[in-house]
């Protein structure tokens, strides 16, 4: 494995762990969890369900989304349309920006399902409505302040 590979892993395991961290504590802190993940979270207070049971059933459905979009992108490509990258060549959009929408549709979706589920607001606090207003812009910000100055390390070999 080069020096490269080795470091993208290490990078990859510290991420993993730092998201389950996270998770827990956002958890356990009742003030919200992170929007995208915020249905897991409605299910997990409502239904008999752990929210790690929750939170990898959310992902699969995500990565079943994200295939379908692929293979939609991959039959345009054969027909002679180009694609070049996923969401954000699909609408025009930045990073940022992509991110609070989606952040948005999470948490509307997340209070919807309490409301339906429970009749209440639950699984949605303060930190979940922070996080959906302001990861986006500063993604925006880091992006815009940085450029392709740390590609590098998310290219493949």
């Amino acid at each position: 494995m080069s020096r490269k590979a080795a470091l993208r892993l290490t990078v990859y395991l510290a991420g993993l762990m730092l998201l389950a961290l996270g998770l827990t504590l956002n958890v356990k802190s009742d003030l919200g969890v992170s929007p995208i993940i915020s249905s897991a979270n409605v299910f997990s207070a409502t239904l008999p369900c752990p929210i790690g049971d929750a939170t990898f059933v959310l992902y699969s459905l995500f990565v079943l989304a994200e295939m379908a979009i692929h293979l939609v992108i991959w039959r345009r490509r054969k027909e002679g349309s180009i694609a070049r990258r996923l969401v954000m060549d699909l609408t025009g959009r930045e990073t940022g920006l992509m991110k609070n929408i989606v952040d948005g549709v999470s948490v509307a979706l997340a209070l919807t399902l309490g409301l339906c589920l429970s009749g209440t607001v639950v699984g949605v606090g303060v930190g979940t409505i922070l996080a959906f207003l302001f990861v986006g812009r500063v993604i925006a910000l880091f992006n815009r302040s940085f450029g392709g100055r740390l590609s590098g390390l998310t290219e493949g070999e």
